[in-house]
């Protein structure tokens, strides 16, 4: 496995960095490879976004932009929505709460809070008739394992490669034992962004649930624990 370091940028997002110069120097590149969300969302998307919004309510953009968020922030707001599937066809709507959230300093901070506004929504995609959400909780230990080790003078998140695999596995062989699609995890909102950002390197059928988004709405089943 490649080592895995979280780092925070200057304006206080993760950054996920991975040591891939053993694996770079023994795979064969592919000539089609499929182009990732970053690449797919670019900035004449955003464009087009402010441009929707301006129409409706110009307010809103001149508030945000740039004084309080740069394109370049705003673009990653989006594209993080998208990548764990939420929809931003209501971009009027996620303007709205960019600007009611306005005063945090911290992005992730904002993601977290703009998911909140819309976890209704994003919980429902996985609830049974009953009202139901059944997945898995990480221990303790393992959220220790993942996210224990921190440098308090850099802020940095120090996360062991090896220990990232070992949990990815167990939780595709617990999902392979009991036929399931799609992997649901149930852990606290301060570490929901980073545990899938280090996760969904390895698992594509994720899904990471705060405790949070799930508590207002509906009913969390743990069918198991990693």
């Amino acid at each position: 496995s490649s080592p895995i370091v979280l780092v925070t940028k200057k304006n206080n997002t993760w950054r996920l960095c991975n040591d891939y110069r053993k694996l770079n120097a023994i795979t064969v590149p592919d000539s089609y490879s499929l182009p990732n969300i970053d690449e797919i969302f670019d900035y004449s998307d955003i464009n087009r976004y402010i441009e929707i919004v301006g129409n409706q309510n110009l307010y809103l953009v001149e508030n945000i932009i740039p004084d309080y968020m740069s394109v370049a922030e705003l673009k990653y707001i989006l594209s993080s929505l998208i990548k764990e599937k939420v929809s931003i066809k209501d971009i009027v709507y996620i303007f709205e709460k960019i600007n009611d959230y306005a005063d945090e300093a911290n992005k992730e901070a904002l993601l977290d809070k703009i998911r909140y506004s819309l976890s209704r929504y994003i919980t429902s995609r996985y609830a049974s008739m009953d009202g139901i959400i059944q997945g898995l909780e990480l221990t303790d230990k393992t959220m220790f394992d993942l996210f224990g080790e921190t440098d308090d003078e850099d802020n940095i998140v120090r996360v062991d490669g090896d220990k990232v695999e070992r949990v990815a596995v167990k939780l595709l062989k617990f999902a392979k034992e009991n036929n399931l699609d799609n992997i649901i995890l149930y852990v606290p909102m301060e570490i929901r962004h980073m545990t899938f950002i280090v996760l969904s390197q390895y698992i594509n059928t994720l899904t990471v649930l705060a405790q949070e988004e799930v508590t207002n709405y509906y009913n969390f089943e743990i069918i198991g624990e990693v």
